[in-house]
C-alpha cells in the first residue's frame, strides 16, 4: 500500500548548509530475532561478561574497541580476531565501528560458529568457523577454517509517495515532513542533468515521487531507490522511471526511453552559487580590467568537494598560473574540462588515472588569482571555450529495443501510481515556511 504525504517545499540553499554538517545515521544490523539472545554489556561493562552456550550475543560496539577486545571481554578465544582478520577476507573486521552491532553464536558445546557484523542496514558480513567433527585431525586441518560471505536480510519493501511544492526551503520542509535526506539526493540527481539545482528553482514549481522503503518485523532499516519522479520546473515537466533490465543493468529513463542520466554534469559543485557566469567580458576584480569570462564560477565554502562532471583521463594536476590548483581532465578526445582555485587534491587523483563521472577530484579554495573560495569551472569542445550552463550535452544510452516491451509495461503500472495518487489514502500536510 503506498503511503501519502504531501510535502512543502523550497530552495535547496539551508538544505545544503544543514546537509554540509550532517552525517547519515547508521541501523543497528540483526539476526534472525527468534535466534537471537541479547547480552547487556552494562555501563560501565563488567571485564568479563559470562554467557551461556547456545546463545547469541549481541554487542553494541563501543569507541576504541576492537575485536580482541570485544573477544576477550566474552572470554572467546583470543586467536580468532587475530587469525580473522589476518586473512584477505577478513580484514574487513580490523576496523570495525563504534555504534554497530556485533554478533556472535556459541553451540550447545560452548563453542564459537559464527560472527555477524553489519556492511550496512539490510546486510551482514558472516563468518562461519568450522568445528573439528571426526577424531582424524588431519582431515579437519585439510578444511577451511573460516568461510566468509554477505547475507541479506529477509525485509519487506513498501511503496511511499511523496509530493510537494516550492515555496522556500526544500530542506525546512523536508524534515518537517519526515521525508528522508537521502531521498532528496536522490531526485536532485536523477534530474541533475536537466535542471540546474543551484540556480533554476522558482517559487511554484512542484515534485512527486514513489520510493522504496525496507522494513524488518516493523521496524524501518532504510530507504531503497526512487521508483519515480516528476519534477515540473518553470512550467516544464520532467518524468523519471527506475528500469532494471533482466541483466541487471539498472537506470533512470523518460517515459520515452531515453536516458536521463546526460554525459556531462550540469555542475561540478553540488547546489553551489554561481558567482560569475560565462561573458565575452568581465571586469576582473582582482587585474581591474575588463576581459573575457570563458567559465562559470561557483562561489562555495573551503573544502566543498568538487567532482569530475564525466568519465575521461586526467591530463593536469598542479599549480596554473592565475589558475591556482587546478585540474584538467579530457573527455572523449572532443571534450575537456578545466577545474581552478583549488585548495587541494583528493588523494590518489594523478596525471595520466582514469576518473568517473560523479567522483571527487578534489576540494573548493582560493588559491591563484581568486578574491575569495569559489570554482572556476570551464568547459571545452575542439578545443574552444563554451558555456556549460547553455551547452546541450548528449544523453546516454536509451532502453536497448529488446528491452522496450518490459520498460513500457513497468512505466505504464507505476506512472497511474505516480499521477493518480488515491485521495482518500492522502494525507495533507501544507506547510508553508515563508
Amino acid at each position: 500500500m503506498l503511503k501519502r504525504h504531501w510535502l512543502a517545499a523550497g530552495s535547496l540553499l539551508a538544505f545544503i548548509a544543514w546537509l554540509a554538517t550532517s552525517s547519515t545515521a547508521s541501523v543497528n544490523s540483526s539476526l534472525d530475532p527468534q535466534q537471537e539472545t541479547q547480552v547487556s554489556t552494562g555501563s560501565p561493562p563488567a571485564p568479563v561478561v559470562q554467557v551461556k552456550p547456545g546463545d547469541w550475543i549481541s554487542h553494541t560496539i563501543k569507541r576504541n574497541e576492537t575485536l580482541g577486545i570485544i573477544f576477550k571481554k566474552y572470554s572467546l578465544d583470543p586467536n580468532v580476531p587475530l587469525e580473522v582478520t589476518g586473512l584477505e577476507d577478513g580484514d574487513r573486521l580490523k576496523n570495525i565501528r563504534a555504534g554497530k552491532q556485533l554478533h556472535f553464536h556459541l553451540t550447545e558445546n560452548n563453542q564459537l560458529d559464527q560472527i555477524a557484523y553489519p556492511i550496512d542496514a539490510l546486510t551482514d558480513f558472516v563468518v562461519n568457523i568450522s568445528i573439528p567433527t571426526s577424531l582424524n585431525i588431519e582431515i579437519d586441518e585439510q578444511k577451511p577454517k573460516y568461510q566468509f560471505s554477505e547475507q541479506t536480510k529477509q525485509y519487506d519493501t513498501e511503496e511511499v509517495y511523496i509530493a510537494g511544492s516550492i515555496k522556500s526551503s526544500l530542506y525546512e520542509a523536508a524534515e518537517k515532513s519526515g521525508v528522508p535526506i537521502p531521498i532528496i539526493m536522490q531526485m536532485v540527481d536523477v534530474f541533475g542533468w536537466d535542471i540546474d539545482f543551484a540556480v533554476a528553482l522558482r517559487e511554484g514549481d512542484s515534485f512527486r515521487l514513489i520510493y522504496e522503503e525496507f522494513n524488518l518485523d516493523g521496524e524501518k532499516l532504510g530507504n531503497g531507490n526512487i521508483v519515480a519522479a516528476q519534477f515540473i520546473n518553470r512550467g516544464e515537466v520532467y518524468q523519471a522511471f527506475h528500469f532494471t533490465d533482466p541483466k541487471g543493468n539498472a537506470n533512470y529513463y523518460t517515459p520515452e526511453g531515453e536516458s536521463m542520466r546526460g554525459t556531462f554534469l550540469r555542475t561540478p559543485v553540488e547546489f553551489s552559487r554561481i558567482s560569475s557566469r560565462f561573458s565575452k567580458n568581465r571586469f576582473h576584480p582582482i587585474l581591474k580590467k575588463w576581459r573575457s569570462h570563458k567559465g562559470v564560477d561557483y562561489a562555495a565554502p573551503k573544502g566543498t568537494p568538487i567532482r569530475s562532471t564525466a568519465d575521461g583521463v586526467i591530463k593536469h594536476v598542479g599549480n596554473n598560473g592565475g589558475y591556482g590548483k587546478t585540474v584538467i581532465i579530457s573527455h572523449a578526445g572532443r571534450f575537456s574540462t578545466l577545474y581552478a582555485h583549488m585548495s587541494g587534491y583528493r588523494k590518489g587523483v594523478r596525471s595520466g588515472s582514469s576518473i568517473k563521472q560523479g567522483e571527487i577530484i578534489g576540494y573548493v579554495g582560493s588559491t591563484g588569482l581568486a578574491t575569495g573560495p569559489h570554482l572556476h569551472y570551464e568547459f571545452r569542445v575542439d578545443d574552444t571555450h563554451r558555456d556549460p550552463l547553455s551547452y546541450k550535452f548528449p544523453k546516454a544510452s536509451p532502453v536497448p529495443e529488446n528491452y522496450r516491451l518490459a520498460f513500457e509495461s513497468r512505466v505504464s503500472i507505476v506512472s497511474a501510481k505516480l499521477e493518480t495518487p488515491d485521495p482518500s489514502q492522502q494525507a495533507m500536510l501544507d506547510i508553508d515556511i515563508k
